[in-house]
């Protein structure tokens, strides 16, 4: 990839959600096969030898690749705060991302588009994410709904961080159902941004939000 001085932060998210981009693709076949053997894992019953014997695969392949060095995307963040940013600077903060990252291996999967000045996600949480009652955990709602917001951030491309989010739970969010996301800016006072959104199953609200993020690039008013 190459450095672009007018790219935007809705262009580094097409980029990361664009299916056909081979750039990081090994490490995303990588990462799916994690997120499938988490769902599979938890509270699986299934024969010890068998789990012994899966362990012993993985650990083998753990000591093969960690080794390795890691991207350090907090050089990334500074350079996008400082508006000196690159495409690939935004592909591997969003790409490695743990609430949407497709190169990570616990990430849900969440697909966005927009809607005139809405952002719109869809997903289906599966055991992975399960909390008391067979509902998404408490916790997993509050970093989508993290991610959902900082999303939204899009709409007017800026790179901002969360500086408050209020969450209120209105009732069991299910498994396996798809779940509508949807937020947008309610006020963008430069370097404070005001955004809400909520979640919902079959047309039902289980939980909305309300965030301000900062814009560490914005002056204080």
């Amino acid at each position: 990839m190459t450095e672009a001085k007018n790219y935007s932060h809705q262009n580094g998210w097409e980029l990361v959600e664009n299916e056909g981009d081979t750039h990081n693709l090994p490490q995303r076949r990588v990462a799916n096969a994690m997120k499938k053997m988490n769902d599979i894992l938890v509270r699986i019953d299934a024969p010890t030898k068998e789990l012994s014997q899966v362990a012993e695969v993985l650990e083998e392949q753990i000591a093969n690749l960690e080794g390795y060095g890691k991207i350090r995307t907090v050089d990334a963040a500074n350079r996008l705060v400082k508006q000196q940013g690159s495409m690939q600077d935004l592909f591997d903060i969003y790409d490695s991302d743990p609430w949407i990252g497709r190169s990570h291996p616990s990430a849900p999967r969440i697909d966005f588009r927009r809607e005139g000045n809405k952002i719109i996600g869809e997903t289906v949480l599966g055991d992975a994410f399960q909390g008391p009652f067979r509902r998404v955990h408490g916790g997993i709602i509050a970093g989508i709904f993290d991610i959902l917001l900082a999303r939204s951030m899009t709409m007017i491309d800026r790179f901002a961080v969360t500086g408050k989010l209020d969450i209120r739970y209105m009732k069991g969010t299910p498994l396996y159902e798809k779940l509508h996301l949807e937020a947008e800016v309610v006020r963008d006072s430069g370097r404070k941004i005001i955004v809400q959104g909520f979640i919902s199953a079959d047309g039902v609200k289980t939980a909305e939000a309300k965030g301000v993020f900062i814009d560490p690039s914005a002056k204080s008013s």
